[in-house]
C-alpha cells in the first residue's frame, strides 16, 4: 500500500491506496488484527482512524462551538466515509458518490469530483439551494 497524498493534510485518519484492486480487500480480516483502530474503504482508499470516531466528530465539535443548526451547515461527500456527516448538517453528494450515500443525500448533483464542488458552490452564491 502507498500512503494517500492527503495524509499531510490530516490530523485524525490516514488513507492508503492498496496496490490491488479495492473491492479484493477483506475488511474484516485487516479489522480482527487492529484493535482500537476503525478501518474503512472509501472506494479509493483503506482509511485508519479510532475506533469510536467518525467525521461527524469534527463537524458536530465546529457546529457546537459557532451554535450552528443542522440547516446552516452542507456536508458534501462522494463515499460511505461521508455518511455520519450526513447525518447531522444538510448532506450534498457528488455525482460519483455511492449509492448508499446518495440515498442519504438531500441533494444529489449530477457532476463529478470537483466539478461537483463548482456546481454546489455556484448553487449557494446563487442562493439556490432549497431547504
Amino acid at each position: 500500500m502507498r500512503p494517500s497524498w492527503q495524509n499531510k493534510c490530516k490530523k485524525f485518519d490516514l488513507a492508503f491506496y492498496p496496490n490491488y484492486d479495492i473491492k479484493d480487500i477483506k475488511i474484516n480480516e485487516i479489522q480482527n488484527n487492529l484493535k482500537g483502530v476503525k478501518v474503512l474503504i472509501s472506494g479509493y482508499a483503506i482509511h485508519f482512524l479510532p475506533y469510536n470516531a467518525d467525521k461527524s466528530l469534527g463537524l458536530g465539535e465546529l457546529m457546537r462551538r459557532k451554535k450552528l443548526m443542522r440547516e446552516e451547515v452542507i456536508a458534501v461527500g462522494d463515499s460511505d466515509t461521508d455518511i455520519p456527516m450526513f447525518k447531522i448538517a444538510r448532506g450534498i453528494a457528488l455525482g460519483n458518490s455511492t449509492s448508499k450515500l446518495k440515498e442519504e443525500a438531500l441533494l444529489v448533483v449530477n457532476e463529478k469530483s470537483g466539478r461537483g464542488i463548482v456546481k454546489i458552490a455556484s448553487l449557494i452564491l446563487n442562493n439556490s439551494l432549497k431547504n
